[in-house]
């Protein structure tokens, strides 16, 4: 993909039932997250083919809606639901995504996953 246009959605905190450790695993206690989210869009076809933006509001409801899916153990359970979502309900030639654990361990800021996918490469999955 040459030239590309990102939408942007930068330090959304949601919280989630996810995690192995044994202090993640109360359902009252949802852990908290922070996500990075770039969806790029080929620069040739975004105005003909989205009109020139793209509504974000649905993929924001759909990361605050992951407080209410059921617990998962690993990050990438949820960065693949995310990926559903934007390859689904887009035209997105890539989606960028980091999510992080910002609470886990007091000697970290942060433990987490990143993600960089083509609509190709997510097809062949």
């Amino acid at each position: 993909m040459g030239s590309s246009v990102s939408i942007i959605l930068q330090g959304v905190e949601v919280e989630a039932h996810v995690g192995l450790h044994p202090w993640e695993r109360f359902p009252e206690k949802p852990t908290r997250l922070k996500i990075d989210l770039a969806i790029n869009f080929a620069f040739d076809r975004y105005f003909a083919e989205h009109g020139g933006f793209v509504d974000y509001d649905g993929v924001r409801r759909f990361l605050l809606s992951l407080r209410d899916q059921p617990h998962t153990d690993h990050l990438e359970t949820i960065a693949q639901r995310v990926l559903d979502h934007v390859f689904r309900d887009s035209g997105a030639a890539r989606a960028k995504l980091t999510i992080l654990k910002p609470d886990i361990f007091n000697e970290a800021d942060a433990v987490g996953v990143s993600f960089d996918v083509t609509r190709e490469d997510y097809l062949k999955s």
